[in-house]
């Protein structure tokens, strides 16, 4: 799970959907929502952590979202994840558009 914004104060949420390849759902939702979502996920620590460790490279601009291969760890923790969060976040969503693309290694 990784936690994303933009200048334009849109922030997103990852999470993976399959295991190979590993394909990821991406909630896009307004600034409003990101309190709610910390307390539910209790992120911080686990974005602090991501930020450190793993090779992601991510920005997003419109609609686009870019990323170079994960760390294993992170791997593992979204694809046991994933599903639950996506669910939360899109109940939490005001204006929510998914988008689907696939890391390969």
């Amino acid at each position: 799970m990784v936690l994303f914004g933009n200048k334009y104060q849109y922030f997103g949420v990852i999470s993976a959907r399959s295991s190979f390849p590993i394909t990821f759902d991406i909630v896009i939702f307004q600034p409003k929502y990101l309190g709610r979502l910390l307390v539910y996920y209790v992120l911080l620590p686990i974005i602090l952590n991501i930020k450190s460790r793993s090779h992601l490279l991510q920005y997003l601009q419109g609609r686009m979202v870019k990323l170079v291969p994960l760390c294993s760890t992170l791997t593992t923790f979204l694809e046991k994840q994933g599903d639950y969060f996506k669910k939360i976040c899109q109940s939490m969503a005001l204006n929510v558009f998914n988008i689907t693309f696939v890391v390969t290694f």
